[in-house]
């Protein structure tokens, strides 16, 4: 057992790595149990696969229907919840620390042992058919679905989470059940565990419950990744029955990690957020969208920057030159001192607001670990924010805001 500021990590008896911090101002812990997982792991036959395994990994064990676990959990105060990204899957717990045991006894039921009832698949799919209709009518979820395809062609990441129609229908409980197995294998396996409880007897808890299961079947690996960046703008165009527009303007920038991660978060929210510059310049002082923010996604392997944009037909010409008048900008001069500190203020608070809970962090611990950053990895997020210059932010602009090899996303109505 190592210890390391506020962290202990170790390993069970079969090789599943766990983090543990304590955390005594409530009764309370959360657990987080994660895999490489995720888009990254699917094809464009399975599409889905990765978010319907783990929604029915707690939908019955191979002892227990869903009716018993679910009395179980709510007898101790606890609920599970599926978690499924670009880069993993996996499961949370959410439970009272004096029944963490009882919590852990039935999440590692459903984990290790899912039933994958045939009943329950043919449910689940069609709930997940009606999200996925849902999303497509979304103008801004499908514009931005759209631009990841660009984006990310020729990389799973492109996929998107809910899979398409055509791929939920085709997925069995055969494919299911090599999911699971070739996905949850103990040396895969990263458990992380916040709360008011002692790490001696969250080991032993881990121990007896996920510390004798060993792997099974086909270990499930990456699928091939060849990310075609443009060197051209790459558009593509749907239409609808609607008045409104919208529009995703897309660019592929750094992945999660040391490096220009660090720059390109705070030059994300000189760009986004309703003191920002697009706000501003686009939707105040233009007039030109009645929405426009930007979204940062950083994975593993790749990022990308999305500019989502609600609009009318006749602004949408406009509004794509002024965001990339922005980002020219943006590559020109340096931002200001004022527009610099409100940028990385903003930052520095929402971190901190994300990591109160002993989920939240719990899950940022299990993430960092499952994609090789390290547990530890996001200690050092605060220090390295605050050193960012203006002349980071400029360098940054450079490297990434490109204005010749975007992708852009429109969804524009039938006249």
């Amino acid at each position: 057992m190592k210890t390391t500021p506020e962290l202990i990590t170790g390993a069970l008896s079969n090789g599943v790595r766990y983090i543990i911090q304590e955390n005594h101002t409530t009764p309370a812990a959360a657990l987080s149990l994660y895999v490489p997982g995720g888009s990254l792991f699917e094809n464009r036959e399975d599409q889905g696969i990765s978010l319907l395994c783990q929604r029915m990994i707690l939908k019955s064990s191979k002892k227990n229907k869903w009716e018993t676990i679910l009395e179980e959990l709510e007898f101790f105060g606890a609920r599970l919840l599926p978690v499924s990204g670009k880069d993993i899957s996996g499961i949370q717990l959410c439970v009272l620390s004096r029944y963490f045991a009882e919590g852990v006894k039935v999440m590692a039921e459903c984990v290790l042992e899912p039933g994958f009832r045939p009943s329950e698949i043919k449910q689940e799919k069609k709930n997940l058919l009606v999200e996925v209709e849902k999303r497509h009518d979304d103008l801004v979820g499908r514009a931005s679905d759209i631009c990841d395809e660009l984006i990310f062609t020729g990389h799973p990441y492109r996929f998107p989470l809910m899979g398409t129609e055509d791929t939920i229908a085709g997925l069995s409980r055969e494919n299911l059940e090599e999911q699971h197995k070739g996905l949850y294998r103990p040396a895969r396996v990263v458990i992380a565990v916040c709360g008011d409880i002692r790490p001696g007897l969250v080991h032993d808890i881990l121990e007896e419950y996920f510390g004798k299961f060993s792997s099974s079947g086909r270990a499930l690996n990456p699928s091939r990744r060849d990310l075609h960046l443009h060197k051209r703008p790459c558009e593509k165009i749907e239409r609808r029955k609607k008045r409104q527009a919208s529009i995703c303007l897309g660019l592929t920038v750094p992945e999660i990690g040391p490096g220009d991660y660090y720059a390109f978060s705070v030059l994300k929210q000189v760009l986004s957020g309703m003191g920002s510059r697009l706000f501003i310049n686009i939707r105040d002082r233009l007039g030109l969208a009645y929405m426009v923010h930007g979204i940062y996604l950083p994975h593993k392997e790749s990022g990308s920057f999305k500019v989502v944009i609600g609009t009318s037909q006749e602004h949408v010409d406009k509004a794509r030159e002024a965001v990339l008048r922005e980002f020219a900008m943006l590559r020109e001069k340096k931002v200001s001192k004022k527009e610099l500190m409100r940028a990385k203020r903003y930052i520095l608070g929402l971190h901190e607001i994300q990591t109160q809970t002993n989920q939240s962090r719990s899950s940022l611990f299990a993430f960092n670990e499952t994609v090789g950053l390290g547990a530890g990895f996001s200690a050092e997020f605060p220090h390295r924010i605050k050193k960012i210059t203006a002349d980071d932010v400029m360098e940054s602009a450079c490297k990434y805001l490109d204005l010749s090899g975007y992708s852009i996303a429109l969804i524009l109505p039938m006249s």
